[in-house]
């Protein structure tokens, strides 16, 4: 068994607990596991966050993103579902704000 020197430890690398990959499709790791990002409109919305400047968003700006067209009569009430299976994929306290939407996921990203 090889043995492992002081230096080693102080000198080695952690490892990333989050990995994002914008390109193609989407995909989020956080401490190695994969959890089960909703498609479409959600995947889009974290996608846009993820690249937007502080990982946040007015709920006015993500009505833009996913309905740049024609918005549903309500927007608002129809964001709300999205946002709920987006907490639901990637945990509660990964999506922050009411007025503005923030991601919140463990370093580094």
């Amino acid at each position: 068994m090889p043995s492992l020197h002081a230096w080693e430890l102080l000198w080695a690398e952690p490892a990333p607990r989050t990995r994002v990959r914008l390109c193609g499709r989407l995909k989020v790791e956080i401490d190695g596991q994969e959890p089960a990002l909703p498609s479409g409109q959600g995947a889009s919305l974290l996608g846009y966050l993820l690249a937007s400047p502080e990982r946040e968003a007015d709920r006015s700006q993500l009505i833009e993103v996913l309905w740049p067209y024609r918005a549903p009569r309500d927007p608002y009430a129809a964001l709300r579902p999205i946002l709920s299976r987006l907490r639901g994929a990637l945990g509660r306290a990964a999506l922050e704000g009411r007025k503005r939407i923030r991601v919140r996921l463990p370093e580094p990203v």
